[in-house]
């Protein structure tokens, strides 16, 4: 300490110009004082874990011999651990590896067996399995073909049926299906043949059957005379039944001048029972042996004939210059005046006996004011057909326009007679044209079926 005071002071009293230290002491005196002060600092600090290490050692020296032997006998351990696992490893590999080997083997055998059974057992069991399965899948295709063939063969023979039937009934379209099914090949075709004659000869026992179906009044059903040119109209109706009736007038009349207009009627026909009386009519005009439904033969004979010109007189002209045609949103008359006169001229210079021509020539006359061309006409119709119901339309319009009322009304209760139709005519026409004052005429005998509201 004394030494150590000692430096201190001689380092104290040295030159005060010499350079100081960050104490303000001159460098030697702050370098010594650093030094010796890291001197005390290094002692203590080994003084101290000195101490403390003894401290240690003493209070915890029986750990450390714990912990010594467990150590060591770690380290024994492990390295036993060591030599023990490496052995256990390499006998487990060996056992996983001739497992694997054992397993793949058995594997492979089983699989070879699985293998050999399973083609033993599609050899032996499959196999016929499959050939009995395509066997009768070709068995179900065959009878589904089978089936097939025999519903369509059924199928026809139904629709043979309806046809046979419908044309029995006067279908003209089932009689075009049942020659149709007369040219197929096997059984249908050959049935359909059968059926086909049993038809044809149905309609020509039906034709020359003495039974016959005559044109009468709609109202009171009284048999009506009709000349030819009106039959035509009436056959040009709607009405089945008045057509057929019209169809026998043509065929008793059996007039040359009517073969025309019979063929061209025909090939709009659709009513068997009219065909077969139309192709009656033109048999036994022309004398010749056609089918009795034949309208393919019928047209091919006009083929060959239509330049005959005693076979032509234009009734259908007639009938068709009196149908109404729809122009726009009116109904207007095909031909009127002098045009309509000269297509009646031409029929009746055909045919003078086509008194309902002659009739509607000479209403057109009454409504002209040409009363005497309309008597020349009555007196034509009277001396042709004087039973004619028409005839007595004329009469009383004639008498009526001529002022002669007792006449008028005397032709008009002969016509009421004849016709109830005409009468019931009478109340919906004529009671708004210039014949409507003869309607209040007390001397008016209306018919029974008639009901006239005032």
């Amino acid at each position: 300490m004394i030494r150590w005071l000692a430096k201190l002071l001689e380092a104290l009293t040295e030159d005060k110009q010499a350079p100081k230290g960050p104490a303000g002491l001159p460098i030697e005196a702050q370098n010594y004082l650093d030094n010796r002060i890291r001197d005390a600092v290094d002692r203590i600090n080994d003084r101290t874990e000195h101490r403390l290490r003894e401290i240690v050692r003493e209070q915890f020296r029986w750990k450390d011999k714990w912990l010594l032997s467990f150590g060591i006998f770690g380290v024994f351990l492990t390295i036993f651990s060591f030599f023990s696992m490496k052995e256990f490893l390499r006998k487990r590999a060996e056992k996983a590896a001739m497992d694997y080997l054992t397993t793949n083997v058995t594997h492979q055998a089983m699989m070879e067996t699985f293998r050999y059974e399973v083609t033993n057992f599609t050899q032996t069991q499959l196999s016929p399995l499959k050939e009995e399965i395509l066997q009768t899948s070709n068995t179900v295709f065959s009878m589904r073909r089978q089936i097939a063939h025999e519903q369509s063969a059924l199928q026809k023979r139904v629709r043979l049926q309806e046809a046979y039937l419908g044309a029995r009934i006067g279908s003209l379209n089932n009689y075009v299906d049942l020659k149709r099914f007369s040219s197929e090949p096997g059984e249908v075709g050959s049935l359909a043949k059968g059926a086909r004659e049993e038809v044809e000869h149905h309609f020509e026992t039906y034709v020359l059957s003495p039974e016959k179906r005559i044109l009468v009044d709609p109202v009171n059903f009284k048999p009506l005379v009709h000349p030819v040119d009106q039959v035509f109209e009436i056959l040009s109706g709607p009405d089945s039944g008045n057509r057929i009736g019209a169809a026998i007038a043509l065929k008793d009349l059996a007039l040359s001048n009517t073969v025309e207009s019979i063929c061209k009627h025909l090939e709009g026909e659709t009513n068997l029972f009219v065909i077969a009386h139309l192709i009656g009519a033109i048999r036994r005009i022309t004398q010749t042996t056609i089918n009795i439904l034949d309208i393919e033969g019928v047209q091919k004979w006009w083929s060959v004939n239509r330049t005959n010109d005693v076979f032509r007189a234009p009734y259908l002209e007639v009938v068709a210059a009196f149908k109404p045609k729809i122009i726009g949103n009116s109904v207007q008359a095909v031909l009127v005046g002098d045009d309509l006169v000269r297509v009646l001229d031409a029929l009746i210079a055909k045919e003078p006996n086509a008194c309902y021509t002659r009739y509607l020539k000479a209403q057109i006359y009454l409504m002209n004011g040409k009363l005497e061309q309309a008597e020349t006409e009555i007196q034509e119709i009277d001396s042709r057909l004087p039973n004619y119901c028409f005839l007595f339309d004329l009469r009383a319009k004639l008498h009526f326009r001529r002022g002669e009322t007792n006449e008028a009304v005397t032709a008009l209760n002969h016509y009421f007679d004849l016709s109830a139709s005409g009468a019931k005519n009478w109340v919906t026409f004529s009671a708004t044209n210039m014949y409507g004052d003869m309607l209040k005429d007390a001397r008016l005998r209306w018919p029974p079926q008639l009901i006239r509201s005032e």
